[in-house]
């Protein structure tokens, strides 16, 4: 933590950029005679671990003004910063681009839109990514029962050999992605000769059991002669004969099927698709009970727009305010968690942040992820212990890559613990009273009383890597609440 004296306890605003480093505010001093300091924020100092950053504040707190200034900073000193701003004010007039997206489709705008099935080509692949994409979907939908969720996967795989790619071949890797356009034809298509064998099953298996209960009947009759049995004994062999090749040849029959369908010019190569798996009663049941879903999900505007360009510099201003307010939740988690895929991949594909020729000297990042009301994307349940969460793994490799995230929620129980160890600075802003104790405890606040300053507006308490949390005026609070007479006056 870097300090500066100054004289008047709350600076303006204008100060927090007129340093090299981020001025967050003042020291609230303990009595008249301790002077007011200045405290920066250096994501790039050797005494910090790394750039990220959790801030917990309730509403009014100034948290998105924070934010706001914040982002500023970063792309005045030349770092790209990606703003996703659920509630739609989160601008400033330093933003290069704002990419808005819409709940339903405009004639007289842009439509942006992502591509849910793009993967991570240098690690994981296709199959990593059809893991990624149905936690996605359970994450957004709130449920996925565990053998939807293995059909599911399991589709989304065929899906990506279906279309050329290869999980097990890195040379296909780099073949067109296909679109969820193309993931609805092929679901149906799956569903129908599925649903096609199914039938087929269960007409010759009717034909035989009618048979059989005849032949029995037949049997019990004195009065019918052995060539009416052996006719009908015949007819039972070669239906049963007829399941038999059905079973045995089946595979290659639909498979064969599907190659003369007009995907056939999308096929680069054989990749045998089992549709004996999807033949299973239970299977089935799960495969079609997934219509709705799929059906639901290939309807949203933001898997149908306008490619968003990642490598655009500058700050970039993600705007889904139209989503939040339109009643359309899900999409919005749904595009945040993509994206941050996107952008994670993204910086990743560079390589490592040290070697590469535009990294500026004493530097240790230039992308910076910038979230308000993160809750409604951060782990939750069970993922709050999984390390493999995409957030747990920005926090953890991001800085390897020169990718740090600043995420503010209203909740301090938002953030888990894997986020908490991974981000150095920790801004706690005015909090509901209830919060406090749980706070003191979450953030290893060793003298809890600290957290009496969060009673007041325009007041923080910030740690920024040192293990020390201290208070702050903000440059957006009133004066008068921090002169020295209300300083000494409280007891705290």
């Amino acid at each position: 933590m870097s300090t500066e004296n100054s004289n008047e306890q709350v600076m303006p605003v204008w100060e927090m950029h007129s340093s090299n480093d981020f001025c967050l505010g003042k020291t609230i001093p303990l009595n008249q005679r301790e002077p007011y300091k200045k405290v920066f924020l250096n994501i790039n100092s050797d005494n910090s671990p790394n750039g990220n950053t959790v801030i917990v504040g309730m509403s009014g707190s100034y948290k998105t003004t924070f934010l706001k200034e914040m982002a500023r900073d970063f792309t005045s000193k030349g770092m790209n910063v990606h703003e996703i701003d659920l509630q739609g004010d989160m601008f400033i007039p330093e933003e290069n681009i704002c990419i808005k997206i819409y709940a339903n489709k405009r004639n007289d705008a842009i439509n942006y839109g992502i591509n849910i099935f793009e993967f991570d080509k240098y690690v994981g692949g296709p199959k990593s990514n059809s893991r990624v994409i149905v936690n996605v979907i359970k994450k957004s939908i709130g449920s996925l029962g565990v053998l939807q969720s293995a059909v599911l996967t399991r589709l989304i795989r065929d899906f990506y050999k279906y279309s050329g790619i290869d999980e097990n071949d890195m040379s296909t890797w780099n073949k067109q992605t296909p679109t969820m356009r193309d993931f609805v034809e092929f679901y149906h298509l799956i569903v129908k000769k599925a649903k096609n064998e199914e039938d087929i099953f269960e007409k010759l298996s009717k034909k035989i059991d009618k048979l059989n209960y005849k032949l029995i009947q037949m049997e019990n009759d004195s009065s019918c002669d052995d060539d009416d049995l052996d006719k009908i004994s015949k007819k039972i062999q070669n239906l049963n004969d007829e399941l038999s090749n059905v079973a045995t040849t089946y595979s290659q029959y639909s498979y064969d099927s599907l190659k003369g369908s007009k995907h056939n010019q999308r096929i680069k190569h054989e990749a045998e698709i089992e549709l004996d798996y999807y033949k299973d009663k239970k299977v089935f049941q799960s495969l079609d009970g997934l219509s709705y879903l799929i059906e639901e999900f290939s309807s949203e505007i933001i898997f149908h727009g306008e490619t968003i360009q990642l490598h655009n510099e500058g700050l970039i201003r993600y705007d889904l305010s139209e989503l939040t307010t339109e009643g359309k939740p899900t999409s919005a988690i749904l595009f945040v968690e993509i994206l941050l895929n996107q952008i994670f991949r993204f910086t990743k594909s560079r390589g490592l942040y040290s070697k590469l020729k535009t990294k500026k000297k004493g530097k240790k990042y230039d992308t910076v992820i910038v979230m308000d009301e993160s809750k409604l994307t951060l782990p939750t349940g069970g993922d709050k212990d999984n390390s493999f969460v995409l957030q747990h793994r920005i926090v953890s490799e991001g800085r390897k890559y020169g990718l740090c995230a600043i995420w503010a929620s209203q909740m301090g129980k938002s953030f888990s613990r894997e986020i908490l160890m991974n981000s150095a600075n920790k801004i706690i802003l005015k909090i509901e009273p209830i919060q406090r104790k749980e706070l003191a405890k979450q953030f290893g606040i060793e003298n809890p009383e600290l957290l009496e300053y969060t009673k007041i507006t325009g007041a923080a308490l910030v740690d920024l890597g040192d293990n020390n949390f201290i208070p702050i005026a903000l440059p957006f609070a009133n004066k008068n609440s921090f002169n020295k007479k209300s300083v000494q006056a409280r007891p705290f």
